[in-house]
């Protein structure tokens, strides 16, 4: 990977890439999504990266492995992005930025070095703590982080990530006090969720927030999986009018407008059940 040349970037469309997540990266445009690795070594039942794009491994049952690109050629990519470009933001937007605690010190002290805001995805408990300062003291301003429920049953039998979330909440603590941002990341309605299950990760979630001081540093959000492809077979079942898809469902402003109204609905009708 080290050998490859940098990624292409079209001078016409290379600003449009935006993240608002975690802030304040919303108030920070253009933004250099780049990746400092591919692979995941997890097999979270949810995440279909490296379970076809890096791991070749759709069904779980192989080592899954990482290969992380070394801080010289990090540093000579951004060498280029920031003389060609003129970035106001960098998300290193890997599968996990932080595994191993070599990678993430040394892409970190890379990245200081263009005084760039700076933000990542990352897992809780891939590296030591006190690299999360080393990642603050160098440009770090906030980072996601995959909790995935606030049920510890859901996180290890079904989600099978196995991440401690007395462990996570302390960490997320940790990272507040270093005055990072915070972008906690849930899903409802797994495969054998129970409505109990969901209320434990509200509850996770207000837990988390009691004593937070600054709303803005802390951003906890959850996903509801609803597949695209279900919205028009949604909407054709419901009218019986089969060529309502190709009618209706044409341009990329309509698809978005509808799977937000579905949404929509969908949370509503979850809020009044009492899950969301």
């Amino acid at each position: 990977m080290n050998n490859s040349p940098f990624p292409y970037y079209d001078e016409n469309i290379y600003d449009k890439y935006f993240d608002g997540n975690p802030i304040p990266m919303n108030e920070l445009s253009p933004q250099a999504h780049i990746l400092t690795s591919r692979g995941c070594p997890f097999k979270c039942i949810f995440c279909v990266w490296p379970a076809t794009m890096t791991g070749n491994d759709p069904d779980g049952e192989n080592k899954r492995t990482v290969r992380q690109y070394s801080a010289d050629y990090i540093k000579g990519f951004l060498d280029k992005l920031t003389t060609d470009y003129k970035f106001e933001a960098i998300y290193f937007d890997d599968d996990t930025f932080n595994i191993g605690n070599k990678h993430t010190v040394e892409i970190s002290k890379v990245a200081g070095r263009y005084n760039i805001p700076w933000f990542a995805m990352c897992r809780a408990d891939t590296c030591k703590k006190e690299n999360w300062k080393i990642m603050r003291d160098n440009g770090c301003k906030g980072v996601k982080i995959g909790i995935e429920s606030g049920s510890q049953y859901v996180v290890d039998k079904i989600v099978n990530k196995h991440l401690d979330l007395n462990y996570t909440n302390q960490l997320v603590d940790h990272l507040r006090s270093l005055n990072m941002s915070v972008h906690g990341t849930f899903t409802y309605g797994l495969p054998g969720e129970t409505k109990e299950q969901m209320l434990e990760t509200k509850e996770f979630i207000k837990r988390t927030n009691k004593f937070l001081k600054n709303p803005k540093s802390n951003n906890f959000k959850f996903l509801i999986p609803i597949s695209i492809i279900c919205i028009p077979a949604f909407i054709s079942t419901f009218f019986g009018i089969s060529t309502l898809i190709t009618k209706f469902f044409l341009s990329q402003k309509k698809i978005i407008t509808s799977v937000i109204l579905f949404s929509l609905v969908f949370s509503i009708i979850e809020y009044v059940r009492g899950i969301v």
